[in-house]
């Protein structure tokens, strides 16, 4: 018998990336940055500064990553309040309004 040379197709939790964006204190405004350092938007409402980075992040999900939205709290920690999930490969294309 000859043996398989296929290589191992990678799962899709495998080949899965993921995002952090981080939302600090920067002064008297509140901070919201990527993985890598881009800013992605600043406010002087914590709220507002959450929101943006949601949206960012369901946006980023919609591209097949997971993104992790963490808030620095007051002792400079930083905690997880939202994981926008990738979209299964099987279900139909969303439409963006």
């Amino acid at each position: 018998m000859i043996p398989n040379t296929d290589p191992p197709v990678p799962s899709v939790r495998a080949k899965r990336l993921t995002f952090v964006f981080t939302i600090r204190r920067d002064g008297q405004e509140w901070l919201v940055q990527d993985s890598h350092g881009a800013k992605l938007g600043r406010s002087s409402d914590r709220d507002e500064a959450i929101q943006t980075a949601r949206r960012a992040s369901v946006l980023m999900s919609e591209t097949g990553v997971r993104v992790i939205v963490m808030l620095e709290s007051p002792l400079r920690e930083f905690y997880s309040i939202f994981t926008a999930e990738p979209l299964s490969e099987l279900a139909p294309p969303g439409l963006l309004s």
